[in-house]
């Protein structure tokens, strides 16, 4: 018996599974598929099995349970597929790691001006459209899947209301609210909060980036190309709004000879799909002139966030987007020819069989303004909004420290700001309980789902009426020198006033919650005592309800200075799950819904 050679094809099932679980945890994911394709014995243990134990103890290993989302609304009652979500998760980390690689970019323009992007004319590597779209569906599933983190993980608790003379409570006004909480999101609760399996593994994956060629496309493709409305623009774009936006990695790029890219020559004949509509002008006016040549492109981080902020501003400050089929918000009608599923189908370059296709516009008629049911997030325009205010932030809020609280990954768990209605400690496989709907019936739908009663941060970001006019009509770039936008943070406190029925039937437990509250206005200064008559503080009112797919939809109306009347109305989508830390980002416009009303960007947080 000492003599006895053993072999792994050898031990019996029970040891094989541990290994292999073992093997796992240890970080080599990998090691299943190599084990399962030596022998007959081994593929059968590992393909085989009569039920999912195996592949949900490997998921488990490396990634959060679903099972304890209780929260979201992206819930089925079919069973979970480990094996599946398992294998995509790994084949997509194997893609980010091989296409996360720095590539080599010329750039064409004239000597005489800079090389913004109006002028550059760089043709990226071909994008495998199926691969991409892939893996970063399986990133989102990955994101959207985080462990909820625990309730009351964010501090103590503020004083919202006071006692007056009359013995009964009122609420506390926004300059006292304002004093008593912080800028940012508070920090968590030592020992009332666990790492989430998930963030860990998306900050390892992507720790160099996204796949190049898609970051490529996204900064220096011209915003009229199909490409940012197909899946690969889209999923990108909703990772962005998200986790914000990643540049390509730096470094020597000899090495990726395949990644070099034609050289276009700038001339009225070179497609349309690489101009912008400033281009076409600039085009003209310079076509004359000597000097053309070439050189690399600058892809040092910095450069990557100021081609990123060009184009996120030409999308994030066009007028024209304004629609009541969009419910003047940041959404898409819901059609199946916009949904994911559908437009899997479309060609390698991620654009449509019909080239004339306009997402949003020519989906079928519907009501002047669409019901929540027939809505869904923009992630494009979404994914733009959070660059500029990421770049607001980055570039002229004085406290590093505080921003990185608020850009956080972890911000994206469910459950920071709300109680579930009840835990789930299920050994199914079923995802039953994470619906909509699924409450236990002593627990009251009249509740604050959404964690919305509470004081925020709201960071507003827009042009003057003159410049954002100029942008639009073409009179100036948006990346012309100088150019910055004006910002604010300004405090909002918001009350419950009441409930109604959600128009959602698959989430009557989570009525429309209508609030009311106070908000600081453009010339809100933070500075007086409470009850300071100079302050400019504005009424505001709305509404926190459902989306079809899940989200949660935030609608807010403020009044003007004398607060008579409303003048601006904003709609955000809550980002990451229910009551999460990183709030909701969105947009602004005028109440009244006018022809060339302003628009601008906003992205709200609660503080305490």
């Amino acid at each position: 018996m000492l003599g006895k050679r053993v072999s792994l094809d050898s031990l019996p099932p029970e040891v094989i599974e541990y290994i292999l679980i073992t093997a796992v945890a240890a970080g080599d994911a990998e090691c299943v598929a190599a084990v399962a394709a030596t022998c007959k014995y081994l593929f059968e243990i590992v393909y085989d099995t009569l039920d999912s134990h195996l592949w949900r103890s490997l998921f488990c290993t490396t990634f959060d349970d679903p099972r304890r989302l209780v929260l979201q609304g992206h819930a089925s009652d079919a069973p979970l597929n480990w094996r599946r979500l398992f294998t995509e998760r790994v084949r997509a980390r194997r893609y980010v790691y091989r296409h996360a690689v720095p590539i080599s970019l010329m750039e064409k323009h004239s000597e005489a001006s800079a090389p913004r992007n109006a002028d550059l004319l760089v043709q990226l590597p071909e994008i495998n459209h199926e691969e991409n779209t892939q893996c970063l569906r399986a990133l989102i599933s990955v994101l959207t899947t985080a462990a909820p983190e625990p309730h009351k993980s964010t501090g103590a608790p503020l004083t919202l209301t006071r006692t007056n003379r009359a013995g009964a409570l009122v609420p506390l006004g926004l300059t006292e609210l304002h004093n008593q909480a912080g800028q940012w999101p508070p920090e968590r609760t030592s020992g009332r909060t666990t790492p989430s399996l998930n963030i860990a593994w998306l900050r390892e994956t992507l720790a160099r980036g996204i796949p190049s060629v898609v970051t490529g496309r996204f900064i220096l493709d011209p915003v009229e190309s199909l490409w940012h409305s197909s899946p690969v623009g889209s999923y990108m774009a909703e990772l962005i709004s998200h986790l914000g936006f990643i540049p390509i990695p730096p470094g020597p790029a000899a090495a990726h000879a395949n990644s070099n890219p034609q050289v276009l020559a700038k001339s009225p004949a070179s497609p349309s799909r690489y101009l912008t509509r400033q281009s076409v002008r600039a085009q003209r006016a310079e076509s004359s002139s000597p000097g053309l040549g070439s050189k690399p492109l600058d892809m040092s981080a910095d450069a990557q966030w100021d081609r990123a902020r060009w184009t996120a501003r030409e999308v994030a400050f066009d007028m024209t987007y304004l629609s009541s089929q969009r419910s003047w918000g940041p959404y898409l009608p819901v059609h199946p020819m916009l949904d994911h599923e559908e437009s899997d189908a479309e060609t390698s370059d991620g654009e449509g069989s019909d080239p004339d296709y306009v997402p949003g516009v020519d989906a079928p008629p519907t009501a002047d303004v669409p019901s929540a049911d027939q809505l869904r997030p923009d992630w494009s325009w979404l994914g733009a909004a959070r660059i500029v205010a990421d770049c607001v932030l980055r570039l002229y809020v004085d406290d590093e420290e505080g921003v990185k609280t608020l850009q956080d990954w972890d911000n994206v768990r469910e459950g920071a700001w709300v109680s579930a209605p009840r835990s789930t400690t299920q050994e199914s496989d079923s995802m039953e309980d994470l619906k909509g709907g699924h409450t236990s019936a002593e627990t009251s739908h009249e509740r604050d789902w959404a964690g919305a009663e509470g004081v925020w941060r709201r960071l507003v970001c827009w042009f003057g009426y003159d410049e954002l006019f100029s942008l639009n009509q073409g009179f100036m770039r948006y990346d012309v020198p100088g150019l910055d936008e004006a910002w604010t943070i300004v405090p909002l406190s918001l009350r419950i006033t009441g409930y109604s029925p959600s128009p959602l039937p698959q989430y009557a437990d989570r009525p429309t919650i209508h609030v009311e509250g106070e908000m600081g206005g453009a010339g809100w200064q933070g500075d007086g005592a409470p009850g300071d008559l100079e302050e400019d503080v504005r009424r505001v009112h709305g509404t926190v309800g459902m989306l079809k797919d899940g989200r949660v939809r935030w609608s807010i109306t403020s009044m003007n200075e004398d607060n008579t009347q409303d003048e601006w109305a904003s709609e955000a989508v809550q980002l990451g799950g229910v009551g999460s830390r990183m709030g909701s980002l969105g947009m602004w416009t005028g109440a009244s819904h006018e022809d060339d009303d302003p628009l601008g960007v906003i992205w709200q947080w609660r503080v305490g």
